[in-house]
């Protein structure tokens, strides 16, 4: 059975992978100029 709160885990767990990824993707852009 899946409860609300592994959804909840899962979606931080996906935020948390998607905001890293775009602060290194930011950083690598800046660092290009």
């Amino acid at each position: 059975m899946v409860t609300l709160q592994s959804y909840i885990v899962v979606g931080v767990i996906f935020a948390l992978i998607f905001i890293v990824t775009g602060i290194a993707i930011w950083f690598d852009q800046r660092n290009e100029r």
